[in-house]
């Protein structure tokens, strides 16, 4: 399984939201895929708390691909960006990554494995659904 971190990003400007919407922040759900074994970060927005809130959908943003270093950085971004902070880590399993679906399997929080996968609402927003993984009693 490879790495999950959840980043608060604070935006300069109000630049954190979807398009057309002010907001001065957003968390960066990074994931890391397994093969290939230096792939770059899979990057979504969103604004729900994945390691503390349980819930079932929520709308994100795919970001571009981001650089392996965001797994372990906090601090000012390049370039007037903003700054991050690392707010969780946890687990990931990345099952499909396609331009119209993205699908993995998560750990993060206090919560059990969950199966999330996301599809393309329009041009900027996803709609991702959560589902919790059972547990196989016998091991």
């Amino acid at each position: 399984m490879g790495k999950a971190v959840l980043l608060r990003h604070d935006t300069p400007g109000g630049s954190g939201g979807l398009p057309g919407e002010a907001q001065e922040w957003h968390y960066d759900l990074l994931l890391e895929p397994d093969e290939p074994a230096q792939a770059p970060l899979i990057a979504v927005r969103v604004w729900v708390r994945l390691d503390l809130d349980d819930v079932a959908a929520f709308v994100g943003q795919r970001l571009p691909a981001h650089r392996r270093l965001y797994l372990a950085y906090e601090g000012d971004l390049s370039g007037n960006r903003g700054r991050v902070a690392r707010l969780a880590e946890g687990s990931c399993r990345v099952l499909l990554d396609a331009p119209g679906a993205l699908e993995f399997d998560l750990e993060m929080g206090h919560f059990p494995s969950r199966r999330v996968r996301g599809e393309p609402i329009d041009e900027a927003r996803w709609r991702f659904d959560v589902r919790r993984i059972p547990v196989d009693p016998g091991g």
